[in-house]
């Protein structure tokens, strides 16, 4: 049998199954593009990397998000180009069932030594691309080499995979769903989305792996929404990825008026918004839809809790996009704050491609898409006082399964954003160190430490000018481009860029004592500094200062993927650490008490306590701020006379870790930080603000120092 005959025998058996085949051709450049005229490519082929033909439709690798919400039959990753996991991924979720993916790659048993144009961006100066690691693609070599229902074709002749499939097809039963017939799944779902709109304060979440047709379920409850004359939104991190959401719905209303972004059926209506536009207008629409929630930042959706009663979310479990199941477990504990009536609903039965897909099971093994931190129970029968500290060996990782298995789960539960990317960095990055808490076989934590600095001076120059941004190095281009701190650049740093902890055994100690250990590593090789930067929160800002690091630097603007202000604190290990921190701290003490009260102004209220703890202030109180807080508090001083000195008083308590005990007065306090009397006086009036603040000045007058109060007695 010729190859020809082969791949027409594999296309049928994908077309009558209804599931998704995988097709290896191995070899030069020039011979994989031969070999994709025997595919047959037209116009419904989408193409990942260079070299396209004509007719096709093609996409740079870091475009492939754009898929995300689309049906596509045929499929070529052109991994010459190089191999994105993430493409990968997101690429391969829009590939429908009886469809094919053409992998054009290096001969297998050289692909792992081939110098992929990915490694670029992981070859961090002064590392080499020939020093980044190979271990990603020789594990996803072996899952190919081993994949019975992945046909390869190599250039020498060899053809395998093949004598495996099962040709003979009148067995085979014909798999032809009809895609406008709801399945089991989601009829329960669209009755859900159908609930939630006749009910306020429930909020809906459904939740599926990819190819279960939870956006088809949205259209198909939108239009019976439609026909009852509801208004209803949708929303996604693009307007693509509501693509099915509105096919759907057109399809059982083909009638209905389409227009961009628009669905109109007599009196209803469906409109995608933005999910600014959500937030920042006030659009009409009884319910929202919001499509591929978990790519959205936390604080955004919440928001959109906040002001919609009636609203649904739809999010991928394994996300493709870089969302994890970390999305789920931080949003249900908002959900059962805000509002304990919500419901959920998962659907696992395939829309796009029949059961047990062969293509499916291998994106999953090769990604880790389904990979699991160890269970409860396991992690309740540890002993903690048996736990090891560990920097791993990654080449021992990589052939560790369930231990590499654990520890990347560990991270996706704990860090929403972590995408199949991730874990190529964590086998490959070369200046990255892996550190694990283990016992009995389970990962309690993790750690993920990247190595960075020192910047040549030419380099650092650049940076500074901001003229160059090399990949990597975060820490010392941070504080060289943002904060002006061109010092930074010849000394020796690490970054934390990933730490988790098991929920079973957070508040143990854990990611105390592995920062400990990733300290201790630090000191023994002579590093400067520690430090770490991410999204500002009254949940992670306490336990990075119990640990010993500091704010250094507080971004202006919120991250977007986050929502929210970026942070960055360090931990001193030299003596030239201790002169960049000193310098580093004065010039944040100097800066933070001005941001909060113009550029930093929406700054969330809980986290002024912990980014004004330990500053050294630039105006400290003096006995005349005392003099002027004791008339407002025992006598007749008006207030608008004393707010100077009420704004100097919060600083200098939240400075020195002091608070009231009321919790009426903590909030007050803080309000009068970031905007002085203004929500008060609005809410209740000049006569109960001043009331209310006289109490608050005579309780904090008590907590002061007491080589402070014989000059308020004084008065």
């Amino acid at each position: 049998m010729n190859l020809s005959s082969r791949i027409r025998l594999l296309r049928e058996q994908a077309e009558i199954t209804q599931q998704r085949r995988l097709l290896v051709f191995s070899g030069s450049p020039v011979w994989c593009l031969r070999q994709c005229d025997l595919v047959g490519l037209d116009e419904r082929t989408v193409w990942l990397g260079k070299s396209a033909p004509e007719q096709v439709e093609a996409l740079d690798a870091r475009q492939a998000h754009r898929l995300l919400g689309r049906s596509i039959s045929q499929l070529v990753i052109n991994a010459w180009d190089g191999f994105n996991p993430n493409a990968f991924g997101q690429a391969g979720g829009a590939l429908v069932g009886g469809g094919l993916m053409i992998l054009l790659c290096p001969p297998l048993s050289e692909w792992a030594e081939f110098d992929d144009p990915e490694h670029r961006a992981m070859a961090v100066e002064p590392y080499l691309t020939v020093e980044v690691g190979r271990r990603f693609i020789r594990r996803l070599v072996a899952l190919l080499d081993s994949d019975a229902e992945t046909l390869i074709v190599r250039e020498q002749g060899d053809i395998t995979g093949l004598s495996e499939l099962d040709l003979s097809v009148s067995n085979v039963p014909q798999i032809q769903p009809d895609l406008i017939q709801p399945t089991m799944d989601q009829q329960r779902a669209i009755q859900a989305v159908l609930n939630t709109a006749r009910n306020r304060r429930q909020p809906l979440v459904i939740t599926a792996d990819r190819g279960r047709g939870k956006s088809a379920a949205l259209g198909m409850a939108a239009a019976q929404l439609l026909q009852q004359g509801v208004q209803l939104l949708v929303t996604a991190p693009q307007y693509q990825a509501t693509h099915e959401v509105f096919a759907f719905a057109r399809k059982l209303l083909p009638d209905a008026q389409p227009h961009t972004g628009q669905l109109k059926w007599n009196d209803g209506e469906l409109r995608y918004l933005e999910p600014e536009q959500l937030i920042k207008e006030d659009p009409e629409g009884k319910v929202l839809f919001v499509d591929e929630a978990a790519a959205i930042p936390a604080p955004m959706l919440g928001a959109l809790l906040e002001r919609f009663n009636r609203i649904v979310f739809a999010t991928t479990i394994h996300g493709y996009e870089g969302t994890g199941r970390g999305f789920a477990v931080r949003f249900r504990q908002k959900l059962e704050q805000r509002t304990p009536r919500w419901r959920s609903i998962n659907l696992t039965q395939p829309i796009r491609w029949a059961p047990d897909d062969p293509l499916e099971k291998l994106v999953f093994e090769a990604l880790l898409l389904d990979a699991e931190a160890a269970e409860d129970e396991q992690i309740q029968a540890v002993e903690l006082a048996d736990v090891r500290f560990e920097l791993l060996d990654r080449d021992q990782l990589v052939n560790n399964g369930p231990l590499l298995r654990q520890l990347f789960g560990l991270l996706v539960l704990a860090h929403y954003r972590t995408t199949p990317g991730d874990l190529r960095l964590l086998l490959d990055s070369p200046n990255l160190r892996v550190w694990c808490a283990h016992s009995q076989g389970q990962v309690l934590a993790c750690a993920l430490v990247a190595d960075e600095g020192p910047l040549e001076d030419s380099l650092a120059d650049a940076v500074w000018a901001g003229s160059r941004r090399p990949p990597g190095h975060l820490l010392p281009q941070t504080l060289i481009a943002q904060a002006g701190f061109i010092d930074a650049a010849p000394l020796l740093c690490a970054r934390i860029m990933r730490i988790a902890v098991h929920p079973v055994v957070r508040r143990q100690a854990l990611g105390m004592r592995l920062l400990a250990a990733v300290a201790d590593d630090a000191h023994m090789r002579g590093l400067d500094y520690l430090g770490s930067s991410f999204a500002a929160s009254a949940d992670l800002m306490p336990f990075w200062q119990q640990a010993g690091y500091q704010p250094v630097r507080l971004g202006l603007s919120r991250d977007s993927v986050s929502g929210s202000h970026a942070v960055l604190v360090m931990k001193s290990m030299s003596e030239s650490g201790d002169k960049l921190f000193n310098r580093l701290r004065q010039h944040y003490s100097e800066q933070i008490p001005h941001l909060i009260y113009s550029e930093l102004a929406d700054i969330e209220r809980e986290l002024l306590p912990m980014l004004l703890w330990d500053i050294d202030l630039p105006l400290p109180l003096n006995s005349q701020d005392l003099l002027d807080l004791k008339g407002f508090s025992a006598h007749n001083r008006t207030l608008d006379n004393t707010r100077y000195a009420l704004r100097k008083l919060a600083l200098h308590l939240f400075s020195n870790g002091l608070l009231p005990e009321d919790d009426r007065y903590q909030a007050l306090l803080i309000e009068q930080l970031l905007a002085p009397g203004f929500v008060s006086e609005q809410q209740a009036g000049r006569k109960w603000l001043n009331q209310q603040l006289r109490g608050l000045v005579t309780e904090c007058l008590n907590l002061l120092d007491p080589a402070l109060q014989p000059v308020v007695g004084e008065v």
